[in-house]
């Protein structure tokens, strides 16, 4: 009798449980595991916005300081917000939880951000009505030459670009690769290059954002709006620029020869700044080694060290704040 007792407990099943044990017990497992991979997923697509916002607002700030609509056009940061937010698949459930996640609370003493949350906000619509493509060029024998042209989608590459990415674009173009000249021209949009471009970045464009997170060879020869963010060096930029705004966070070889508008702002070293400049500002956080050779206007603001001021005929020279030259 001992024994039946203590087996008991194990064998019985409450008459509730049992009953809904018959009726459910073999979806049980199916449906729990689909709400908590529905609960992951949406967790992580709002985490990636909440991460593109931080990165958006840092770009924000950094503009602020920017006459931007003096160098640029009118939906400058719309696009801007779209380069940021690329690879991001937002949906209407997490635009939603994002936008009552207080997300300008941290930023309220900086300046009036909602505002840059109406853009931020206004990106993500535009990148989640667009039309996505897909191409991948890894495994392809013949080379590609002007992929994207006059492009209004979503277009997702893998692999490297040979020359003439995303001439006359006006949708977004992400590239996992390399690329030669990308941008000529562009109209508007964004063009995201996770790699190097070789030759050119948004000579002659006219709008939109170009984002490359590697190196670039020349960037913004000609450009006359947009604005081009370069993570790597740059050997060339803002030559013979007439408008828009570039910033490279490493170094630069030769900055704004020729320039005659806009403005260039440079986190590392600078070999040689402004010669023939005739307007603009360019901006460096590190040393410059020549500045203001033949130099017609303009100002040129270096935080480190100036190797040599040029024969400047006119414009303005500072160093760490101070004005040390202007004619």
């Amino acid at each position: 009798m001992q024994e039946r007792q203590e087996r008991k407990p194990k064998q019985q099943m409450p008459v509730s449980q049992l009953a809904a044990s018959k009726r459910f017990g073999q979806y049980k497992k199916e449906e729990k595991k689909n709400i908590k991979q529905a609960e992951v997923k949406e967790d992580r697509g709002l985490g990636k916005i909440k991460e593109a916002w931080k990165e958006f607002m840092e770009l924000r700030i950094l503009y602020e300081n920017i006459e931007v609509y003096e160098c640029a056009d009118s939906d400058f940061y719309l696009w801007l917000g779209c380069a940021v937010v690329y690879g991001i698949r937002p949906t209407e459930r997490n635009i939603q939880k994002f936008g009552l996640s207080s997300p300008i609370k941290e930023y309220g003493d900086v300046f009036d951000c909602s505002s840059a949350l109406g853009e931020f906000v206004s990106s993500l619509i535009e990148v989640k009505g667009m039309v996505r493509a897909r191409i991948n060029l890894r495994h392809m024998d013949e080379e590609i030459d002007s992929l994207g042209l006059g492009n209004s989608k979503l277009l997702e590459i893998s692999g490297n670009a040979v020359d003439n990415l995303g001439e006359y674009n006006r949708g977004i173009i992400m590239l996992d690769g390399n690329a030669g000249r990308v941008g000529f021209d562009m109209q508007r949009g964004a063009l995201v290059i996770k790699g190097d471009v070789t030759i050119d970045a948004g000579p002659y464009m006219q709008s939109g954002i170009i984002m490359v997170f590697g190196s670039v060879k020349d960037a913004g020869h000609g450009m006359n709006g947009g604005g081009i963010i370069v993570t790597g060096n740059a050997q060339n930029s803002g030559s013979s620029m007439s408008r828009g705004v570039i910033i490279v966070k490493g170094s630069v070889g030769i900055a704004g020869s020729e320039m005659n508008n806009g403005h260039i702002e440079i986190f590392g070293n600078v070999m040689e700044a402004g010669s023939g400049m005739k307007n603009g500002y360019i901006g460096i956080q590190g040393n410059a080694g020549v500045v203001g050779t033949n130099m017609e206007g303009g100002e040129i603001d270096v935080e480190g060290e100036i190797g040599s001021i040029g024969n400047v005929i006119h414009g303005v020279v500072l160093q760490k704040g101070k004005t040390i030259m202007q004619k």
